[in-house]
Protein backbone atom coordinates (compact mmCIF):
# COMPACT_ATOMS: atom_id res chain seq x y z
CA UNK A 1 0.00 0.00 0.00
CA UNK A 2 1.36 3.23 -0.73
CA UNK A 3 0.42 5.16 2.23
CA UNK A 4 2.29 2.87 4.36
CA UNK A 5 5.61 2.52 2.63
CA UNK A 6 5.54 6.33 2.52
CA UNK A 7 4.68 6.64 5.77
CA UNK A 8 7.39 3.87 7.19
CA UNK A 9 9.72 5.98 4.75
CA UNK A 10 9.09 9.30 6.98
CA UNK A 11 9.02 7.61 10.58
CA UNK A 12 12.75 5.60 10.02
CA UNK A 13 13.56 9.46 9.14
CA UNK A 14 12.36 10.55 12.60
CA UNK A 15 15.23 11.10 15.52
CA UNK A 16 15.26 9.10 18.40
CA UNK A 17 13.93 10.15 21.47
CA UNK A 18 16.86 10.66 23.96
CA UNK A 19 16.87 12.02 27.23
CA UNK A 20 19.27 14.03 29.51
CA UNK A 21 18.74 15.60 32.77
CA UNK A 22 19.34 19.03 31.31
CA UNK A 23 16.42 18.78 28.83
CA UNK A 24 12.73 19.84 28.91
CA UNK A 25 11.31 16.10 28.84
CA UNK A 26 7.84 17.27 28.54
CA UNK A 27 8.96 19.35 25.54
CA UNK A 28 10.75 16.62 23.78
CA UNK A 29 7.86 13.99 24.46
CA UNK A 30 5.62 16.15 23.05
CA UNK A 31 7.64 17.40 19.79
CA UNK A 32 8.43 13.58 19.16
CA UNK A 33 4.50 12.64 18.98
CA UNK A 34 3.82 15.77 16.78
CA UNK A 35 5.89 14.38 14.36
CA UNK A 36 4.81 10.87 14.24
CA UNK A 37 1.14 12.64 13.81
CA UNK A 38 2.44 14.84 10.80
CA UNK A 39 4.10 12.25 9.42
CA UNK A 40 0.70 10.13 9.05
CA UNK A 41 -1.18 13.44 7.75
CA UNK A 42 1.71 14.09 5.35
CA UNK A 43 1.84 10.33 4.00
CA UNK A 44 -1.83 10.58 3.57
CA UNK A 45 -1.75 13.73 1.46
CA UNK A 46 0.94 12.11 -0.17
CA UNK A 47 -0.67 8.77 -1.05
CA UNK A 48 -3.77 10.86 -1.89
CA UNK A 49 -6.21 8.75 0.39
CA UNK A 50 -8.60 11.79 1.55
CA UNK A 51 -11.82 11.68 1.36
CA UNK A 52 -13.37 13.72 -1.11
CA UNK A 53 -16.66 15.81 0.32
CA UNK A 54 -19.87 15.17 -1.49
CA UNK A 55 -20.60 17.94 -4.15
CA UNK A 56 -23.80 19.47 -4.44
CA UNK A 57 -25.72 19.09 -8.02
CA UNK A 58 -23.93 21.86 -10.49
CA UNK A 59 -26.45 23.03 -13.41
CA UNK A 60 -23.86 21.87 -16.07
CA UNK A 61 -24.18 17.99 -15.00
CA UNK A 62 -25.30 16.13 -17.84
CA UNK A 63 -28.53 14.30 -18.14
CA UNK A 64 -26.59 10.70 -18.13
CA UNK A 65 -24.35 11.85 -14.95
CA UNK A 66 -27.43 12.99 -13.15
CA UNK A 67 -29.40 9.42 -14.19
CA UNK A 68 -26.48 7.65 -13.06
CA UNK A 69 -26.23 9.89 -9.59
CA UNK A 70 -30.18 9.22 -9.20
CA UNK A 71 -29.56 5.66 -9.77
CA UNK A 72 -26.59 5.64 -7.12
CA UNK A 73 -29.30 7.17 -4.73
CA UNK A 74 -31.71 4.09 -5.52
CA UNK A 75 -29.70 1.65 -4.61
CA UNK A 76 -28.33 3.25 -1.47
CA UNK A 77 -32.29 3.45 -0.37
CA UNK A 78 -32.83 -0.13 -1.40
CA UNK A 79 -29.66 -1.55 0.44
CA UNK A 80 -31.33 0.37 3.72
CA UNK A 81 -34.05 -1.73 3.35
CA UNK A 82 -32.91 -4.74 2.60
CA UNK A 83 -30.62 -4.66 5.63
CA UNK A 84 -33.75 -4.21 7.18
CA UNK A 85 -35.39 -6.58 6.06
CA UNK A 86 -32.50 -8.79 7.02
CA UNK A 87 -32.92 -7.42 10.84
CA UNK A 88 -35.95 -8.32 10.62
CA UNK A 89 -36.27 -11.60 9.53
CA UNK A 90 -33.45 -12.62 11.84
CA UNK A 91 -35.64 -10.51 14.65
CA UNK A 92 -32.62 -8.80 15.63
CA UNK A 93 -35.01 -5.96 16.65
CA UNK A 94 -32.34 -3.72 18.32
CA UNK A 95 -30.24 -3.63 15.56
CA UNK A 96 -33.50 -2.65 13.04
CA UNK A 97 -34.56 0.14 15.54
CA UNK A 98 -31.19 1.30 15.82
CA UNK A 99 -30.89 1.08 11.86
CA UNK A 100 -34.25 3.32 11.81
CA UNK A 101 -33.39 5.54 14.28
CA UNK A 102 -29.52 6.26 11.96
CA UNK A 103 -31.78 6.61 8.95
CA UNK A 104 -34.01 9.00 10.81
CA UNK A 105 -31.01 11.15 12.56
CA UNK A 106 -31.53 15.01 11.73
CA UNK A 107 -29.18 17.83 12.09
CA UNK A 108 -29.95 20.22 15.43
CA UNK A 109 -30.99 23.87 14.85
CA UNK A 110 -29.71 25.39 17.69
CA UNK A 111 -28.92 29.10 18.69
CA UNK A 112 -26.27 28.05 21.51
CA UNK A 113 -22.72 28.94 20.72
CA UNK A 114 -19.57 27.34 21.67
CA UNK A 115 -18.94 29.49 25.06
CA UNK A 116 -22.82 28.53 26.32
CA UNK A 117 -21.77 25.28 26.30
CA UNK A 118 -18.48 25.98 28.33
CA UNK A 119 -20.13 28.28 30.44
CA UNK A 120 -22.24 25.46 31.52
CA UNK A 121 -19.90 22.27 31.63
CA UNK A 122 -17.73 24.45 33.32
CA UNK A 123 -19.99 25.30 36.13
CA UNK A 124 -21.40 22.08 36.39
CA UNK A 125 -17.80 20.45 36.65
CA UNK A 126 -16.07 23.04 38.96
CA UNK A 127 -15.62 21.16 42.68
CA UNK A 128 -17.24 23.25 45.42
CA UNK A 129 -14.95 21.11 48.07
CA UNK A 130 -18.17 19.99 50.19
CA UNK A 131 -16.72 16.65 51.11
CA UNK A 132 -18.26 14.38 53.98
CA UNK A 133 -15.46 12.87 56.16
CA UNK A 134 -15.20 9.56 54.18
CA UNK A 135 -14.43 11.29 50.94
CA UNK A 136 -11.85 13.67 52.08
CA UNK A 137 -10.54 10.36 54.02
CA UNK A 138 -10.45 8.92 50.46
CA UNK A 139 -8.72 11.79 49.50
CA UNK A 140 -6.08 11.50 51.68
CA UNK A 141 -5.42 8.06 50.64
CA UNK A 142 -5.01 9.21 47.03
CA UNK A 143 -2.61 11.55 47.39
CA UNK A 144 -0.18 9.52 50.00
CA UNK A 145 -0.28 6.72 47.26
CA UNK A 146 0.46 9.01 44.42
CA UNK A 147 2.95 10.63 46.39
CA UNK A 148 4.80 7.10 47.35
CA UNK A 149 4.57 6.55 43.41
CA UNK A 150 6.31 9.57 42.39
CA UNK A 151 9.16 8.99 44.76
CA UNK A 152 10.21 5.66 43.50
CA UNK A 153 10.32 4.12 39.76
CA UNK A 154 8.02 2.50 37.54
CA UNK A 155 9.15 -0.11 34.92
CA UNK A 156 6.73 -0.48 32.05
CA UNK A 157 7.91 -2.18 29.09
CA UNK A 158 5.73 -2.03 25.97
CA UNK A 159 6.25 -4.38 22.87
CA UNK A 160 6.27 -3.71 19.37
CA UNK A 161 4.15 -7.13 19.60
CA UNK A 162 2.01 -5.86 21.74
CA UNK A 163 1.48 -2.39 19.95
CA UNK A 164 0.91 -4.57 16.66
CA UNK A 165 -1.58 -6.73 18.37
CA UNK A 166 -3.70 -3.82 19.70
CA UNK A 167 -3.48 -2.06 16.38
CA UNK A 168 -5.90 -5.40 15.04
CA UNK A 169 -8.23 -5.01 17.95
CA UNK A 170 -8.78 -1.25 17.37
CA UNK A 171 -12.77 -0.30 15.85
CA UNK A 172 -12.27 1.67 12.93
CA UNK A 173 -14.72 4.20 11.91
CA UNK A 174 -14.39 6.29 15.35
CA UNK A 175 -13.96 10.03 15.21
CA UNK A 176 -10.30 11.17 15.69
CA UNK A 177 -9.07 13.27 19.12
CA UNK A 178 -7.90 16.98 18.78
CA UNK A 179 -4.73 15.54 16.83
CA UNK A 180 -6.84 14.09 14.26
CA UNK A 181 -5.62 10.52 13.89
CA UNK A 182 -7.87 8.19 13.26
CA UNK A 183 -7.95 4.68 13.90
CA UNK A 184 -7.41 3.87 10.18
CA UNK A 185 -4.25 6.08 10.40
CA UNK A 186 -2.47 3.24 12.24
CA UNK A 187 -4.26 0.31 10.84
CA UNK A 188 -3.20 0.88 7.67
CA UNK A 189 0.03 2.30 8.38
CA UNK A 190 0.59 -0.92 10.61
CA UNK A 191 4.92 -1.80 10.49
CA UNK A 192 7.37 -3.36 12.40
CA UNK A 193 8.93 0.62 12.34
CA UNK A 194 5.45 2.55 13.32
CA UNK A 195 5.06 -0.41 16.34
CA UNK A 196 8.62 -0.20 17.24
CA UNK A 197 8.32 3.92 17.38
CA UNK A 198 5.09 3.75 19.39
CA UNK A 199 6.25 0.91 21.96
CA UNK A 200 9.03 2.72 22.75
CA UNK A 201 7.21 6.52 23.27
CA UNK A 202 4.71 4.62 25.43
CA UNK A 203 6.91 3.09 27.44
CA UNK A 204 9.30 6.00 28.35
CA UNK A 205 6.20 7.97 28.87
CA UNK A 206 4.73 5.41 31.84
CA UNK A 207 8.43 4.79 33.16
CA UNK A 208 9.36 8.49 32.98
CA UNK A 209 5.92 9.68 34.48
CA UNK A 210 5.62 12.33 31.28
CA UNK A 211 2.21 12.55 29.85
CA UNK A 212 2.00 14.28 26.58
CA UNK A 213 -0.06 17.73 26.28
CA UNK A 214 -2.73 15.86 23.80
CA UNK A 215 -3.77 13.29 26.32
CA UNK A 216 -4.86 15.50 28.50
CA UNK A 217 -6.86 17.59 25.95
CA UNK A 218 -10.29 15.92 24.33
CA UNK A 219 -13.27 17.17 22.04
CA UNK A 220 -16.30 17.60 23.44
CA UNK A 221 -19.33 16.70 21.06
CA UNK A 222 -22.68 17.86 22.45
CA UNK A 223 -24.91 15.79 21.66
CA UNK A 224 -29.20 16.21 22.13
CA UNK A 225 -30.43 13.76 25.07
CA UNK A 226 -33.73 13.24 23.07
CA UNK A 227 -34.83 14.99 20.21
CA UNK A 228 -38.10 16.63 21.81
CA UNK A 229 -36.11 18.57 23.85
CA UNK A 230 -35.37 22.42 23.63
CA UNK A 231 -32.30 22.53 21.49
CA UNK A 232 -31.66 26.06 22.51
CA UNK A 233 -30.87 25.09 26.39
CA UNK A 234 -27.30 23.69 27.48
CA UNK A 235 -28.84 21.51 30.23
CA UNK A 236 -30.83 19.28 27.31
CA UNK A 237 -27.07 18.27 25.45
CA UNK A 238 -25.13 15.05 26.99
CA UNK A 239 -20.81 15.92 26.19
CA UNK A 240 -19.62 12.89 24.67
CA UNK A 241 -15.28 13.66 24.86
CA UNK A 242 -13.47 12.42 22.15
CA UNK A 243 -10.02 11.87 23.02
CA UNK A 244 -6.87 10.43 20.66
CA UNK A 245 -6.12 7.22 19.60
CA UNK A 246 -3.13 7.30 21.79
CA UNK A 247 -4.46 7.35 24.80
CA UNK A 248 -7.10 4.61 24.06
CA UNK A 249 -3.59 2.36 22.78
CA UNK A 250 -1.45 3.39 26.79
CA UNK A 251 -5.30 2.75 28.33
CA UNK A 252 -5.38 -0.71 26.63
CA UNK A 253 -1.53 -2.24 27.45
CA UNK A 254 -2.11 -0.32 31.20
CA UNK A 255 -5.13 -2.56 31.66
CA UNK A 256 -5.25 -6.01 29.80
CA UNK A 257 -8.59 -7.75 29.21
CA UNK A 258 -7.33 -10.74 31.39
CA UNK A 259 -6.74 -8.26 34.41
CA UNK A 260 -10.31 -6.14 34.41
CA UNK A 261 -12.20 -7.38 37.29
CA UNK A 262 -15.37 -9.64 37.05
CA UNK A 263 -17.20 -7.24 38.67
CA UNK A 264 -16.67 -4.68 36.05
CA UNK A 265 -19.92 -4.62 33.43
CA UNK A 266 -19.71 -1.36 31.59
CA UNK A 267 -17.38 -1.15 28.53
CA UNK A 268 -17.45 -4.47 27.95
CA UNK A 269 -18.38 -7.34 25.26
CA UNK A 270 -21.47 -9.59 25.93
CA UNK A 271 -21.76 -7.36 29.44
CA UNK A 272 -24.08 -4.44 30.52
CA UNK A 273 -24.68 -2.06 33.71
CA UNK A 274 -28.50 -4.02 34.34
CA UNK A 275 -26.28 -6.89 34.97
CA UNK A 276 -24.93 -5.69 38.51
CA UNK A 277 -28.28 -5.34 40.15
CA UNK A 278 -28.74 -9.07 38.98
Amino acid sequence: MDYNRKLEAKLEALQPVTCHCDIDLQYVMDTHLDNINSAMHEATKEARCIPKSRSAPKPYWCPEFRKMSRKCMNNNINQHFNKLNGFSSKRKMSAFWNEVKRQKRTKVNSSLAPNDFSNFYSTIMTDTNDRTDEQLQDKLQVEEYYNQCKQGTYNHYITADQIGGLLDRVHRGKSPGIDGITAEHLIHGKSPTLCRILADLYSMMISRRCVQSVFHTGLIIPILKKSTLNPNQAKNYRPVTVSSIHTKLVEMTLVPDAEISDNQYGFRESRGTGMASS
